[in-house]
């Protein structure tokens, strides 16, 4: 009996030992998982994060030109439109024959407007008479402003999901200009207390 049972005691001891060992093993794999995946969201978070946003890159707007004059009464009308309540997202549009001064009345209304936006104006080129740019290039031209050295999806879905995490909360005018059509524009609908104004 007493062989017996320092045989038993042996063989578990064994077995402990064993089991020790593979769960060292398991642990170390586990740890050696979990590093790896701490490493993978530090870097998410530098691309994302990002550095500091220089203000300028939020503030896009240049002066309309010297010689613009009149038009006080669409002015009126725009600048109205895209303050009439911080309840929504504000949208207008100015459409007309190519040079006719669309863009220098956008901009007259947009610098206006840029103290009710004091979180950024920022002008996207859509180029739609010409070479018309993606609504994928439209979006990451607007999150750039805000993460410009975020590295940025390329598939509309996750762009526009971006495009609202960025300016949600904040209170920032779009101004793109030169749209071709709906669907180059649809995409920059901003959240509420933004605004949005199209030139085409």
């Amino acid at each position: 009996m007493h062989d017996l049972g320092t045989q038993f005691s042996a063989h578990l001891d064994r077995r402990l030992d064993d089991l020790t060992t593979l769960f060292a093993d398991h642990m170390q794999a586990v740890q050696q998982r979990l590093d790896e995946i701490i490493v993978r969201l530090e870097r998410i978070e530098r691309s994302i994060g990002a550095a500091p946003t220089p203000t300028r890159q939020r503030h896009q707007l240049r002066a309309p030109v010297g010689d613009f004059v009149g038009r006080e009464r669409e002015i009126d009308r725009l600048t109205g439109a895209l303050t009439a309540g911080a309840n929504a997202a504000a949208i207008c549009g100015v459409r007309g024959m190519g040079g006719i001064g669309k863009t220098e009345l956008a901009l007259v209304v947009a610098n206006r407007l840029a103290d009710r936006f004091p979180d950024g104006q920022i002008v996207v080129e859509l180029f739609g008479a010409s070479n018309p740019i993606a609504p994928e290039a439209a979006l990451q031209a607007v999150i750039r402003a805000f993460a410009p050295q975020a590295k940025l999806p390329d598939d509309l879905p996750t762009l526009k999901q971006w495009y609202a995490a960025y300016l949600t909360g904040k209170r920032v005018l779009v101004l793109a200009d030169d749209a071709r059509d709906e669907a180059q524009v649809r995409p920059l609908l901003p959240p509420t207390g933004c605004a949005l104004l199209v030139t085409s």
